[in-house]
């Protein structure tokens, strides 16, 4: 049994001239919503990105589900979801047709009844044959979400997933987060937005590539 989901212990990253982080540590404990919170290039971002193996900090370590991020990548990768920002799935593609390529490269296989219990629990079966060029954000935001889900890890990452939604689909989202919670799962989100934070179990509050302050919003049902 872990003490933490993820362990960030003294991360700084640079982008030329550009500190994005300075000196930044933090700990979520399994099973919690935490939000990053903070105004654009805060730094929020790029610390998610080490999280997700997807950048290498210049100092410092991350540890996430007891395994060492940069060192066993391998390992860790299989036991996360990650969901940018910006949409990144393929336009050209059906909204059913992205859900079996992610199965297929997840090597979990992309039989019909896994897709399509996907496409049942976000809501998505309306739009299956529909190609994601053609979805609404809400729609979209819920395909990475229902990709990133697709082989069940242990902690979901979330960058900015409340940008540009209504409240209805705001709603949902966190509904969608709750039950996630109740069933293990930890989840770490970017924000500039207070109330999400609030939403949150704890959050980190972020400016300027430092940690401002580390609290508890205690606010999750």
């Amino acid at each position: 049994m872990i003490d933490a989901a993820v362990t960030a212990s003294n991360l700084s990253k640079s982008f030329g001239a550009n500190h994005a982080l300075r000196a930044v540590s933090l700990k979520v404990a399994p099973g919690q919503c935490h939000a990053l919170l903070g105004p654009n290039a805060s730094g929020k971002t790029t610390l998610l990105r080490i999280m997700a193996g997807l950048l290498d900090p210049d100092e410092g370590s991350v540890r996430s589900l007891g395994h060492d991020v940069v060192r066993e990548r391998h390992a860790y990768l299989p036991k996360i979801g990650y969901v940018p920002q910006r949409f990144c799935y393929y336009e050209e593609l059906t909204t059913r047709e992205n859900l079996r390529f992610i199965a297929n490269m997840r090597t979990i296989g992309a039989e019909a009844p896994v897709i399509e219990r996907a496409l049942h629990e976000f809501a998505l079966i309306d739009c299956a044959r529909r190609r994601a060029g053609f979805l609404s954000g809400g729609q979209r935001q819920r395909l990475m979400l229902a990709g990133a889900l697709l082989h069940q890890p242990a902690l979901l990452l979330l960058d900015e997933p409340t940008t540009a939604l209504d409240s209805r689909a705001r709603d949902a989202l966190w509904q969608r987060l709750g039950t996630l919670l109740a069933a293990g799962v930890t989840v770490i989100l970017t924000t500039h937005e207070a109330g999400d934070a609030q939403r949150c179990d704890s959050s980190t509050v972020m400016a300027d590539g430092a940690v401002v302050d580390a609290s508890a919003a205690g606010n999750r049902p």
